[in-house]
């Protein structure tokens, strides 16, 4: 365990929860966003008001929104962002997640509700800007979506 406590997780985290969060990792590292999707639901199950695991879960539904949409590339370049999806296997891996959920606005929804989750659990200043632009992203791709 002193490992883990170096990489700042220390002793208070249940070592199911940094099994789920590590996983949930490299799944999406490795494009496999169903199962990162997974991992990521298991943290949050465990640690429901910890913002690592909200964070981990909106960041999976919004990496499926992003390798979903590889036919908007000139969209992304547009919005200056360079989509996660540059080889075959992603987004086929991405469409799987997408046919699962039903759409990609469904990930987009979820996306969204875990973000603003995730400014409720008193982030630091430089993760609140992330989570702000990280909504402003997808509100740009899902103006339809800003209540």
């Amino acid at each position: 365990m002193a490992n883990i406590s170096r990489l700042g997780f220390g002793d208070h985290f249940r070592p199911e929860w940094i099994l789920y969060y590590t996983l949930a990792d490299k799944y999406q590292e490795l494009g496999y966003y169903t199962e990162g999707l997974k991992a990521a639901q298991k943290c949050v199950e465990i640690r429901p008001n910890d913002i690592r695991s909200v964070y981990a879960l909106a960041t999976g539904y919004n990496l499926i929104t992003r390798a979903a949409c590889s036919d908007d590339r000139q969209e992304a370049a547009e919005l200056g962002k360079e989509l996660p999806c540059s080889n075959p296997t992603d987004e086929r891996l991405s469409r799987a997640a997408v046919d699962q959920l039903g759409s990609t606005e469904t990930a987009a929804v979820q996306a969204i509700r875990w973000l603003e989750k995730a400014l409720t659990l008193n982030p630091d200043k430089q993760s609140k800007t992330q989570l702000q632009m990280e909504l402003h992203c997808l509100y740009t791709r899902f103006p339809h979506l800003k209540i």
